[in-house]
């Protein structure tokens, strides 16, 4: 078994210039810093009892260098060079207008989960409250139009609001809505306009096969069902959702249909157990781990051709590619989410 000491360590070794380090690739892995991923993982940590003098300094650190991605209470996947959000470290893609970025409600909420700025909360409940599936102001790109529940749950991304007219085109993904509603529960705001219907999406879509059939329509930046059941369960749990309590049945029951392929797939598998005392899901699965050791699988993406091809059926296959998404690992993330498991067998 990994000891704490080993954890730590390694959680240490992968922080560097004020984040923990995570890997982009494309054609060819690089290094890579990511609020959403550092967010993550301070999130993570939050819940672990943590003694180390350089890994508490070092989330002190990463607190004070995630903020420079955020403009006002927005937070943008990458940097904001000269007034727009661009891939900072490729000398090629930061030169493409097509891949800069809008704030999102993702890495908005994953931030302020882990900061916890009370002056920030108001503001971003406000931009959540407008930017719902509301068939007047927003439409849904036809994969996505069919789906139920999804009248007034919560969008994907924060575009300008000047753009947001006319039905508007926007997606949603349940692994974002999952990371929302955290932040709300977290914030005590699960009353607020969206709350309920995104529950409810939620909730419908757990009684479905969807999340294994059709896991990239529902989630087309985490298109991975393990993924998305370890964010619903760590939503549920840390941001104390109590209307979703009653749907552990559903999750372990999807949770049961995935065969595991990866490391990360085990230890999500253990976490999922965790979360719901479901010991032989919880122990077998992270033996499992244990023996194959951290590996770089990736955990979410940039369907970068989606926004192009979204809303055209003949096209919209061109989007599942592995080529048409830059895809993102970090061990760091593995690290953090073990800690957690394993302070979590010692507690009993």
């Amino acid at each position: 078994m990994f000891s704490e000491q080993l954890i730590i360590q390694n959680l240490n070794n992968l922080h560097s210039k004020g984040e923990f380090i995570s890997k982009r690739y494309y054609f060819r892995k690089i290094q890579d810093f990511s609020p959403f991923i550092s967010s993550n993982i301070l999130a993570i940590l939050d819940h672990c009892k943590i003694a180390d003098k350089q890994l508490l300094k070092n989330i002190d650190i990463t607190k004070d260098t995630i903020k420079r991605y955020q403009k006002d209470h927005l937070t943008y996947m990458w940097p904001i060079i000269n007034g727009k959000s661009r891939i900072d470290n490729s000398l090629i893609l930061k030169q493409f207008d097509f891949l800069t970025l809008s704030p999102d409600a993702d890495c908005t909420c994953m931030q302020q989960i882990a900061l916890q700025e009370q002056g920030m909360i108001e503001k971003i409940i406000n931009e959540l409250i407008f930017y719902r599936m509301d068939n007047k102001v927003f439409r849904l790109p036809y994969y996505q139009k069919d789906l139920p529940y999804t009248h007034n749950i919560f969008l994907t991304w924060f575009p300008p609001r000047q753009l947001c007219k006319k039905r508007k085109m926007e997606n949603i993904d349940i692994t974002v809505n999952a990371n929302i509603l955290w932040f709300l529960g977290q914030n005590n705001h699960l009353d607020i306009p969206g709350s309920h219907e995104t529950i409810n999406f939620i909730k419908a879509i757990l009684s479905t096969d969807l999340i294994l059939t059709k896991s990239f329509e529902l989630s087309p930046y985490y298109p991975y069902p393990l993924i998305i059941l370890y964010f619903i369960s760590r939503a549920i749990h840390w941001g104390r959702i109590s209307e979703l309590y009653d749907c552990e049945s559903q999750i372990i029951q999807l949770t049961n249909k995935v065969k595991p392929t990866t490391s990360l797939d085990y230890l999500l598998l253990a976490s999922i157990g965790c979360f719901w005392k479901d010991s032989k899901l919880f122990q077998n699965n992270l033996k499992k781990f244990q023996e194959k050791g951290i590996q770089p699988n990736p955990f979410f993406i940039a369907p970068f051709v989606l926004p192009a091809v979204q809303d055209l059926p003949f096209l919209y296959k061109i989007a599942k590619f592995k080529l048409s998404s830059i895809r993102f690992t970090s061990d760091a993330f593995q690290w953090a989410i073990l800690l957690w498991l394993i302070q979590q067998i010692k507690k009993g």
